[in-house]
């Protein structure tokens, strides 16, 4: 997985994916970096919309979302991830 990533949890369709800065010693981002934010701004900029919450983004389809579709905002997901993470 992505070294910066903690944790990943869903319930249904409704995703979390939670980033730290180092996974090595657990360190979180700082604050004033709005990385979750930065992270949702470039999807936005994409079409996906995500719901930042500090160093956590929701990821929220919807129900009637097909799985190629489902394969393809995921997709989108990463790349903007990468995007901001490097």
């Amino acid at each position: 997985g992505h070294v910066n990533v903690r944790e990943i949890r869903s319930i249904g369709l409704i995703n979390a994916v939670e980033f730290m800065e180092d996974k090595n010693n657990g360190k979180s981002f700082d604050p004033k970096k709005r990385t979750g934010y930065q992270i949702y701004k470039k999807a936005l900029s994409k079409g996906l919309l995500l719901r930042p919450l500090g160093d956590v983004i929701y990821f929220n389809p919807p129900l009637t979302i097909t799985r190629q579709k489902m394969d393809s905002v995921t997709d989108l997901c990463k790349e903007c991830i990468c995007d901001v993470l490097g």
